[in-house]
């Protein structure tokens, strides 16, 4: 009977203390201060965990939210040994202090200054900034992503440690895997506004073979491939033992997919063939091989097409456009718009008769949000 007992007691306080770790999420969640405060009290009644903490810290120093950030610090108060660590505890290389300083949360940075908190962690460590802002989702990623950038942070930089033991990290189980970039990172949290912002200000796209195979998932495929295209950054290049384009004309023979999928394997093949201002050596050398003649005809056609035939002086103007531009495009885009240029003069250079073509109107509709 006692046994029984401990037991259910024990299941009642795992139980008890979910609920209120419930409650302080709701509490963060609606940035509501007082109600912070007075439910991280609870939680520190039932036993604390320091991790658990130091990510409610972290979510409330991206948010910028100094309401919270005191509600945090001062709920912590009867626990001097938790506000000791927190104060030196990093979250990917960073402690709260200096996250507070890269992010220029002025407010927050001067209360935790009061509060005798230490400012650690460079730009240097094994971690990147950029990805480990976009791995906990906040309310203002497009900002904090942008001051990075502004600040000089590298947009390409891999995660180059996830295993790091020091136990002044602070493991919050959002987890960035090894030499992945803030681009794929922002690709698998589905933030196409984070990866276009990264693309417009020099993210490389294809970096790995693991890219070429998350681009065929239907639910992103769209999506990934409209942003590529919309900011310049579909181009002829090999990517492991293969490249785009003879991966995407292999698989157009032996994937079948509904119609009313869209963009299908077959159209994206036809995409890249229209779109790219040149071929790399791989890809010539794909498209005269004998192998080509095994995929679809309308394909084919356009292979000799894109080979063999003149192209139109206003098609090599747009070419030649978008080549010297690259990743600057999109912005382009926007300043010519602001300037007036003719509509119909943007929707040429855009491409805007394929996006029509191959994409669903609600999907574009959807995926221009992110390129504002």
């Amino acid at each position: 009977m006692g046994a029984h007992s401990g037991k259910l007691s024990g299941q009642n306080s795992i139980k008890g203390h979910e609920d209120i770790r419930n409650k302080v999420a709701i509490a963060l969640k609606a940035g509501d201060g007082k109600l912070c405060h007075i439910v991280i009290k609870e939680y520190i009644k039932y036993g604390w965990n320091k991790n658990q903490i130091c990510k409610w810290l972290i979510e409330a120093i991206f948010n910028h939210n100094l309401n919270v950030v005191k509600a945090i610090i001062t709920g912590v108060d009867a626990e001097p040994e938790l506000q000791s660590e927190l104060r030196k505890l990093r979250y990917k290389g960073y402690t709260a202090l200096r996250w507070a300083e890269v992010l220029e949360s002025r407010e927050i940075v001067d209360f935790l200054k009061r509060k005798k908190f230490v400012a650690l962690g460079s730009s240097t460590n094994a971690w990147s900034a950029i990805s480990s802002i976009i791995i906990i989702e906040n309310e203002h990623m497009i900002q904090n992503v942008a001051t990075l950038i502004n600040k000089r942070h590298d947009v390409n930089k891999p995660h180059s440690d996830f295993t790091h033991s020091d136990s002044n990290q602070c493991d919050t189980q959002d987890r960035v895997m090894l030499n992945e970039t803030p681009f794929l990172v922002a690709l698998k949290t589905g933030r196409y506004d984070v990866m276009a912002l990264l693309l417009m200000n020099g993210a490389l796209p294809l970096v790995e073979d693991f890219f070429l195979y998350r681009l065929l998932e239907i639910n992103v495929r769209a999506k990934v491939f409209y942003l590529l295209l919309s900011c310049n950054a579909l181009k002829s290049m090999p990517a492991g033992d293969t490249s785009l384009l003879q991966f995407l004309l292999a698989r157009s023979i032996h994937v079948y997919v509904l119609s009313h999928v869209k963009p299908s394997i077959k159209d994206l093949s036809m995409l890249l063939l229209e779109t790219f201002d040149d071929f790399c050596h791989e890809d010539k050398r794909f498209l005269l091989s004998n192998d080509i003649y095994t995929v679809d005809e309308e394909i084919l056609a356009k292979i000799h097409n894109v080979l063999y035939e003149p192209r139109t002086l206003a098609d090599l103007c747009r070419r030649r456009l978008r080549s010297h531009l690259g990743l600057s495009f999109q912005l382009y885009i926007n300043y010519i718009k602001h300037e007036g240029f003719p509509p119909r003069i943007i929707d040429y250079i855009q491409y805007r008769h394929l996006f029509l073509k191959y994409f669903n109107e609600e999907d574009i509709k959807c995926f221009e949000q992110s390129l504002i």
